[in-house]
């Protein structure tokens, strides 16, 4: 199903209405828009609006994702965020306030991005550091006119339909360090790390995932069925939420909760999103979920 975010009514609620930290809920490609779009004037409007700070606190607690619809593209800016997500992931693409532009023509890219015929396949970020970012935020910048939605898939359906379908020491193997990639961006070094697909905080489960493409060096022999079963669970379009984004838009995601991916579109259209990843030490970190 493909979610193409526009304006929904809002109803009034009061700055001094308390939002109740919501159970993180599975989610699939049937995911009503209605359940995560978020309408504001910028994006800092969830820092001092009370009314946008609690949809977007139910959104995000429940599901790990939200979109931001900003009233235009001159008002949203990922920067009115880093007081509320807090630390900004360092990477080496981006530019002094941390943000990266993933563009096909900007000067320096991955290859994920430069070619945009394939798919970018799903995955959270930074699986080759356990120095990843918690939240991820995208903004659209310019949209493709064809192709080009974002594919996000819910990290607890995963869990719970591997929990249902594979065997015990199939689902232990993958609780354990299983999965190798390896990343060097062009210009830059090779970062790598072994983690595990289902890994533990606290009483919470949270998802580290890459499919498979040349980041990935290896999997443990163990954990190779689990694997397997992930991989065609990724595939499946009964799974794969897809939302169109348009300029003026972010896509805010828990980086420990949610895959994320990109669809093909023409390389003779133009694309292009900010990202700024973000460690979660804000002032909202102790309302936010982390994982699920």
């Amino acid at each position: 199903m493909q979610c193409v975010p526009g304006q929904v009514p809002t109803h009034a609620k009061g700055p001094d209405c308390k939002v109740i930290a919501s159970e993180r809920k599975a989610f699939d490609a049937g995911l009503p828009l209605t359940e995560i779009l978020v309408p504001v004037c910028k994006c800092g409007d969830i820092a001092i609006s009370g009314e946008a700070q609690q949809k977007f606190l139910r959104a995000y607690n429940t599901y790990g994702l939200c979109v931001l619809s900003c009233d235009t593209s001159e008002t949203c800016d990922l920067r009115e965020l880093k007081d509320l997500f807090g630390s900004i992931v360092p990477h080496e693409f981006a530019d002094s306030d941390g943000r990266v532009f993933l563009d096909p023509q900007a000067e320096r890219a991955s290859n994920n991005v430069r070619d945009t015929e394939a798919e970018h396949q799903v995955h959270t970020d930074e699986t080759y550091t356990d120095a990843f970012g918690k939240i991820i935020t995208l903004q659209c910048d310019i949209a493709a006119s064809e192709g080009g939605e974002s594919v996000v898939i819910s990290g607890k359906m995963m869990h719970d339909m591997a929990q249902q379908r594979l065997t015990e020491c199939e689902m232990a193997a993958l609780r354990a360090p299983c999965l190798s990639v390896g990343r060097a961006l062009p210009g830059s070094k090779i970062h790598c790390c072994t983690f595990p697909i289902f890994g533990s905080s606290g009483s919470h489960v949270q998802v580290r995932y890459r499919s498979q493409d040349p980041y990935v060096s290896s999997t443990t022999q163990e954990a190779s069925p689990g694997y397997r079963f992930c991989e065609d669970f990724v595939k499946t379009e009964d799974y794969r939420l897809t939302v169109k984004l348009q300029p003026g838009q972010v896509l805010v995601m828990d980086n420990t909760a949610v895959l994320h991916g990109r669809l093909p579109f023409p390389p003779q259209q133009r694309r292009r999103f900010i990202r700024i990843n973000y460690f979660n030490d804000g002032t909202l970190s102790s309302q936010l979920n982390s994982g699920f």
